[in-house]
């Protein structure tokens, strides 16, 4: 499955960084390593998401904590989702 690279907003603050992940193409994941510790909340539709250690699976509403270990994250299916990350 090919994978593209999230561009990622990061605020004028030291603290953390927001991602919007949308993975457009059916069958294209997207692929994102937090600086730390995340949460992602999906928002619209539903994604998977592939830790290296976990996956997880993501409706409209639906959110989870993941630590840093779990990077890199990939994301696949037909959703929205908001990712807030720590930065170091």
């Amino acid at each position: 499955m090919p994978v593209e690279e999230v561009p990622v907003d990061r605020p004028d603050v030291p603290d953390f960084e927001l991602v919007v992940i949308s993975p457009e193409n059916e069958g294209v994941a997207v692929s994102y390593s937090p600086a730390g510790d995340a949460i992602a909340l999906c928002t619209d539709g539903a994604l998977r998401i592939h830790g290296r250690q976990a996956e997880f699976e993501l409706g409209r509403g639906d959110a989870v904590y993941m630590t840093a270990d779990e990077a890199p994250l990939t994301f696949s299916g037909a959703g929205t989702a908001f990712l807030a990350a720590a930065r170091r």
